[in-house]
C-alpha cells in the first residue's frame, strides 16, 4: 500500500511546472501496461481508445504521445502532468525515467479526461502492480492528484459495459445519473483511491461534515447549468452567420449539450456546449468574415480577460481572509489562476484564432472561479456516494 505525503501534494504542482527537459537516452528496461480508456465520439457515442503506456529506464524525463498527429496538444499536455505526477507521488525522480503513452486508434484523441487513468496507471508501473483486466477508469487529474469531473459518463460507461469491463471507476463528484448496466461504478475522490480501489484496497476515508452536502451539489449544479446556457446562446448566435453546412455541426452540439441538460449531467453539458461555441467561432473566422462582430457575440477579448481577472483577484482576496480554507475550493482557485494564464499568454497574438482561443479560456477561468467557494474540502467518498442517492431529487 502507498501514501502520498504531504510534501509531495504541495511540491507536486510546482514540479510539474519547472521541468521540461528533452534529451535521448538508451533503455536498459522497460515495463509497460495497456489500458481501455472510455472516450466519446463526434456523435455522442461512448467508444474503448486502447493505449499501451511505455515506462523506460534510464531516461531523461522525455515524455510523448502517438499518433502525433492524432493526438491533440491538450491531451499531449495532460500525459505530462500524469506522468510527473505519479512520479513524484511515488518518490521517483521523473528525470530519470522516459514515458510514451500509444493511442490505437484512428480517431482524433483530445482533452485531458483520461489522465486520472493514465496516472493511475502509471503509477501501478512504478509499483510494479498490474492492472486487472476487467477494470477502466475515466476523471481529469487535478494537479494535486484530486480527480475531477469529465463529459460524457453516461455514454463512458454503456461504452465500457458493452466491451465486457465489469468494474469502472469515476470521480466522485460526477454528479451525473448512470445507466443500469451490467457493470460495477466505483467513486473515488483521488488518484490514490482509484489505485487502491485497482490494486483491491479501500479507498482513504476523512471526516465529513454532511451540512454542506446540498449547498456543494447546488453551487456546483447550477454553475454549469448557466455556462450550458451562456455557450449555447453565444453558439447559436454566431450559427446565424455560417454557411448551412457550419451551422449544421454546430446546431449538432447544441442538441448534445440540451440532451446532457435534461439527463441532469451538467458538467458534460456545459462541456458540449462549449465545444459548440469553439466550433462555431472556429468556422466563422475561417469564412473570413468581420471578427468584429464575432466579438460583438462572443465578448471583447481585452474586456473579457479584464472582467475574468478581476473575479479571481477578488475571490483570492476571500481566501486570503478565511481563517481555514477547503482543499477542494482551493483546487477550483488554482484551476481559475491556471486557465487565465493560459488566456493571458494570447493576448499580445494578432491571429484571430488566438483570440478566440484566450477568450474561451478566460470564460472557463471565470466558471472555476465562481465554484471556489473556500469551505468546500474532501469528504468521504462514501458520503459523496449517499448524497448521489439524493442529488436528482433536488430542484436547482
Amino acid at each position: 500500500m502507498r501514501s502520498i505525503r504531504l510534501v509531495s501534494s504541495v511540491l507536486a504542482p510546482l514540479l510539474l511546472v519547472a521541468m521540461i527537459v528533452v534529451a535521448t537516452a538508451q533503455y536498459v528496461g522497460v515495463r509497460s501496461i495497456v489500458l481501455g480508456l472510455p472516450a466519446v465520439n463526434e456523435e455522442g457515442e461512448g467508444v474503448i481508445i486502447p493505449a499501451r503506456i511505455y515506462l523506460y529506464y534510464p531516461g531523461s524525463g522525455i515524455v510523448d504521445a502517438k499518433p502525433s498527429n492524432l493526438v491533440a496538444s491538450d491531451t499531449k499536455d495532460s500525459v505530462k502532468v500524469a506522468y510527473y505526477y505519479a512520479a513524484i507521488s511515488t518518490e521517483h525522480n521523473p528525470l530519470d525515467y522516459d514515458l510514451l503513452v500509444n493511442f490505437n486508434t484512428s480517431l482524433s484523441v483530445g482533452g485531458p479526461s483520461a489522465s486520472g487513468f493514465i496516472a493511475t496507471g502509471i503509477i501501478m508501473l512504478f509499483e510494479g502492480v498490474e492492472l486487472p483486466i476487467n477494470a477502466t477508469m475515466t476523471g481529469m487529474l487535478a494537479p494535486n492528484g484530486l480527480l475531477l469531473p469529465v463529459a460524457g459518463i453516461p455514454a463512458k460507461v454503456v461504452a465500457a459495459s458493452n466491451s465486457g469491463y465489469e468494474l469502472m471507476v469515476i470521480p466522485a463528484t460526477a454528479a451525473v445519473k448512470l445507466p443500469e448496466e451490467n457493470i460495477a461504478i466505483v467513486r473515488v475522490c483521488s488518484v490514490d483511491d482509484a489505485v487502491g480501489v485497482l490494486e483491491g484496497l479501500k479507498p482513504l476515508t476523512i471526516n465529513v461534515n454532511v451540512s454542506v452536502a446540498k449547498e456543494v451539489f447546488g453551487r456546483i449544479a447550477s454553475r454549469f447549468v448557466n455556462d450550458t446556457k451562456f455557450f449555447m446562446r453565444v453558439a447559436e448566435e454566431i450559427a446565424k452567420e455560417l454557411h448551412p453546412s457550419q451551422a449544421e455541426t454546430v446546431k449538432k452540439f447544441i442538441e448534445y449539450a440540451n440532451k446532457a441538460l435534461e439527463n441532469r449531467d451538467y458538467y458534460s453539458a456545459a462541456s458540449l456546449a462549449f465545444v459548440a461555441a469553439f466550433n462555431a467561432s472556429m468556422a466563422y473566422i475561417m469564412s473570413g468574415k468581420d471578427v468584429e462582430k464575432l466579438w460583438q457575440i462572443l465578448g471583447k477579448p481585452d474586456e473579457v480577460r479584464a472582467k475574468a481577472a478581476r473575479y479571481i483577484e477578488a475571490t483570492r482576496l476571500k481566501f486570503e481572509a478565511a481563517q481555514h480554507v477547503g482543499i477542494w475550493g482551493f483546487e477550483a482557485l488554482a484551476m481559475a489562476e491556471v486557465r487565465l494564464y493560459l488566456s493571458e499568454t494570447l493576448a499580445e497574438s494578432e491571429k484571430p484564432f488566438d483570440q478566440v482561443i484566450s477568450v474561451l479560456r478566460a470564460y472557463t477561468a471565470l466558471s472555476w472561479a465562481k465554484l471556489a467557494y473556500n469551505k468546500l474540502k474532501p469528504e468521504i467518498c462514501e458520503q459523496i456516494e449517499k448524497w448521489h442517492s439524493s442529488f436528482h431529487q433536488l430542484k436547482w
